[in-house]
């Protein structure tokens, strides 16, 4: 049988799970592409407004040449993506917490605390605890429903390190009376306990959430 999340109900592999949450942050990637091609097309229209005034048709091809850059360096980040052989490291967590900030785009905003006192190794595949990470950096992106803040946190205590994802949408009108957002996806907490990882959902309601991933240093 097969979830609403694309993955049977059965075994899966680290990296399947990874390929669904990457997937599932397609439709933010380009929207988010999107965008930028709007600001070279619209800078492109401009300059021909401009046939008599080079400084004016300069200016706009610069800015449109600005925006080029951002969609290479958009693609660089994401096609760079890719999980080391063996076990966590640091990028595990930097590496995440950038491709998650190609979703947000510019309604949404990542925050990162703590990362500065990661230790140098930890005891899990870099695969699974990618897969996890970004499964719940994912489940942030889609719940914010367009804007607001994640929060990424990152806690080191001598016997293992916590992380704690939390999002926040911006106030509005009809803020309160949206829907609390479906859990992650079914096959995150199953990956996270199968590598000797602890997953704790937090409190979640229509504008906020969080979840705190647990991670032994010593070993499962």
């Amino acid at each position: 049988m097969t979830s609403g999340n694309g993955i049977g109900d059965g075994a899966v592999s680290a990296a399947q799970c990874l390929d669904e949450a990457l997937g599932s942050l397609v439709s933010s990637f380009v929207h988010n592409l999107n965008n930028y091609l709007v600001g070279i097309l619209g800078n492109i229209d401009l300059a021909g407004l401009y046939p008599d005034d080079p400084v004016n048709s300069t200016a706009r091809i610069a800015d449109a040449r600005k925006a080029t850059m951002k969609i290479r360096d958009f693609l660089s980040e994401l096609v760079r993506y890719r999980p080391r052989d063996g076990d966590w490291s640091p990028e595990s967590v930097l590496d995440t917490a950038a491709v998650a900030r190609l979703a947000c785009g510019r309604s949404m905003s990542l925050e990162t605390e703590g990362t500065g006192d990661l230790p140098d190794s930890l005891p899990v595949p870099d695969t699974a605890f990618r897969a996890v990470l970004l499964g719940l950096l994912s489940w942030a992106v889609r719940s914010l429903a367009g804007a607001g803040s994640i929060r990424l946190l990152v806690g080191v205590r001598p016997d293992a390190v916590e992380l704690t994802v939390s999002w926040e949408r911006i106030g509005g009108p009809g803020t309160d009376d949206m829907p609390v957002p479906v859990g992650t996806a079914t096959w995150v907490e199953p990956l996270a306990s199968g590598e000797g990882m602890t997953l704790r959902m937090g409190d979640a309601g229509p504008g906020y959430g969080s979840a705190t991933l647990s991670v032994p240093r010593g070993g499962p």
